[in-house]
């Protein structure tokens, strides 16, 4: 059996926050370095650290480690550790890991930052906007019901960006989810009163969504108010869309702690 002595790196870091004594980060991933331990477990150890700084609000760099970061951020962030990975934090696939780290991190334990925002940090790729709305599942999944008065008719975990509209010729009658084509089926399809396509949803936060109106002539009715066709709002979730036949509500998990009062 081949042992894996990458787990006393953690069970060092663990100590220091716990005890707020031994080796910080920086001397931790000397320890790594001196091994040849592997890039990603010197990654996930900086995404370790990363983390206890937000659960607790707490520094952990020292004053070598900030001269070595040179730039610290207030908001713990993955470009405090590139500098300490050495010339490894120059390599894109580093990076790329490291900042997702923190995009979970802050999400769940911090400042909750829009989608948009952040993937600016790798404005070269495109599909990384949606890759970082998937790793919210880790954290919430989104969740979707339908409702016929205050009876729930069925619930189903959704994926980020899904479409909201009546239901072509090959799907089951509403209310439904149609796994396959990421689409909730909320009016069959004779049903003219609503288009095929009437809501675009993509998930920009933890606990908010973006909803367009890709309907040309109808309106849809939110919870409080009404979107108009072409239009588009930023929502908290949960949050209840009225069609005539049902509604149906869009949340998260709701089981997840967001609060740190009882974590650490």
């Amino acid at each position: 059996m081949t042992l894996d002595f990458s787990f006393d790196l953690f069970d060092r870091l663990d100590h220091y926050w716990n005890t707020h004594s031994g080796d910080d980060i920086e001397a931790i991933l000397q320890t790594a370095s001196g091994r040849c331990e592997p890039l990603d477990v010197r990654i996930d150890l900086c995404a370790a650290d990363l983390e206890w700084r937000l659960r607790t609000g707490a520094e952990s760099l020292t004053a070598s480690s900030r001269r070595m970061a040179k730039k610290l951020s207030s908001i713990p962030r993955a470009i405090d550790y590139f500098k300490l990975l050495g010339n490894d934090g120059n390599l894109p696939h580093a990076r790329k890991q490291l900042l997702e780290a923190e995009w979970v991190a802050r999400s769940r334990f911090g400042d909750r930052p829009y989608v948009d925002d952040f993937a600016c940090q790798i404005p070269t790729d495109e599909a990384w906007v949606g890759e970082l709305s998937k790793l919210l599942d880790l954290i919430a999944p989104l969740q979707l019901s339908f409702h016929d008065g205050p009876e729930e008719l069925t619930q189903s975990q959704v994926p980020a960006q899904f479409v909201i509209g009546r239901a072509n010729r090959d799907e089951p009658d509403a209310p439904a989810w149609n796994a396959k084509d990421c689409r909730a089926i909320v009016a069959n399809s004779q049903f003219r009163s609503l288009s095929r396509m009437q809501l675009a949803v993509r998930r920009v936060r933890v606990e908010e969504i973006e909803l367009i109106n890709l309907s040309r002539l109808i309106p849809s009715k939110l919870e409080n108010g009404v979107l108009k066709p072409g239009e588009k709002t930023r929502r908290p979730l949960p949050l209840t869309i009225y069609f005539t036949h049902f509604h149906l509500e869009i949340s998260c998990a709701s089981d997840v702690v967001f609060s740190l009062e009882n974590d650490v």
